[in-house]
């Protein structure tokens, strides 16, 4: 194997099977905690609070499906077993990209529930299509796991591919040379480019919102929902574009080290994104930072701490966060 195969095939070792492992373990947690806290009694029937269990759950689930991927995945793109080969290349990354485009259009949903709350108020509380939650996001899991099964149909297994032949024995997974094209256009610019554009026009009518006349600070638990929504979005629309127009990953193609190091940035960005994305929920509203709280105080080992902790300061009373809590409530409407 010529030097810089070899040496970026190192690179991707390290990236695949170390680096994005941690990032994925970080995300599990994340994600974990995040649910726990949306179902907790105070937070679970709250409106918008729906539509984040949706999202919180297509980040584990994309989670979980990065495990297998990363795992099997190597840089040359074969396996030593049928089975490993099969899902790499009918399933592997690409079933985290599907959970990734579900992940966006549920972000449209969010946008578009808080942009009819702020500009038609009145509508958004009579009309009953803006309390069908479950129905509108179940369609769009129906129609998004639609498209993507020609996605996940593309690629196929090889044995002793020419490319790889030479470096490693074994069976090869690769996507067919005619698909390729279709694939760059409809699944790499078509499905991420056109939510953007929407994303990006319902974030600046949210932004227009915020300058009202009658302006929604009116309602703070309204005006914070929209300000997380922005952040997200924007957030979202730079890590995601940036995932999606960094050099697309080829298996059985020489590469660089720095192609391999885009790769790897690549990746994280998405792992990243979802662990940023509820760090600015639970910065901006108290109510989910206190069931955070609670949630962690719950846990045996911090509980028994914490016992400990109150026994020794003779400390038994509330602390100033949860009388803060008990008087003034700040959910989402």
């Amino acid at each position: 194997m010529p030097i810089n195969m070899w040496a970026a095939s190192e690179v991707y070792s390290i990236g695949y099977h170390i680096i994005i492992p941690i990032f994925i373990t970080i995300e599990i947690i994340n994600s974990t905690f995040c649910f726990i806290v949306l179902l907790r009694p105070k937070l679970r029937e709250v409106h918008i609070n729906q539509y984040l269990q949706f999202l919180t759950i297509l980040e584990l689930l994309s989670s979980f499906c990065a495990i297998p991927a990363t795992i099997g995945s190597n840089f040359l793109c074969t396996s030593s077993t049928y089975a490993m080969a099969y899902y790499q290349a009918h399933f592997g990354w690409k079933l985290v990209d599907s959970f990734r485009y579900l992940f966006l259009y549920g972000l449209i949903w969010v946008s578009y529930d808080r942009f009819i709350a702020t500009w038609y108020p009145v509508k958004f509380k009579k009309d009953k299509f803006n309390r069908m939650v479950k129905t509108r996001l179940s369609v769009t899991t129906l129609c998004i796991g639609l498209l993507s099964v020609p996605f996940l149909c593309i690629g196929y297994v090889v044995e002793n591919y020419e490319n790889l032949i030479f470096y490693r024995f074994g069976l090869g997974y690769i996507e067919h040379p005619l698909t390729k094209k279709n694939r760059l256009i409809v699944y790499q610019y078509l499905i991420p480019i056109l939510p953007c554009v929407i994303l990006f026009l319902l974030s600046l009518g949210l932004l227009l919102s915020l300058f009202k006349k009658v302006t929604v600070s009116e309602n703070r638990n309204l005006m914070y929902s929209v300000i997380s929504v922005l952040i997200l979005n924007t957030i979202y629309m730079i890590f995601y574009l940036c995932g999606v127009f960094i050099l697309p990953y080829d298996c059985g193609t020489s590469k660089t080290v720095n192609e391999v190091l885009i790769m790897i940035v690549k990746e994280s960005f998405f792992l990243m994104f979802h662990f940023v994305a509820m760090c600015v929920l639970f910065a901006l509203n108290r109510t989910y930072r206190v069931e955070l709280i609670q949630v962690i105080e719950s846990i045996p080992m911090i509980r028994h701490l914490s016992g400990h902790n109150r026994a020794v300061t003779g400390r038994n009373k509330p602390s100033h966060i949860r009388l803060e809590y008990l008087k003034r409530d700040s959910n989402f409407v």
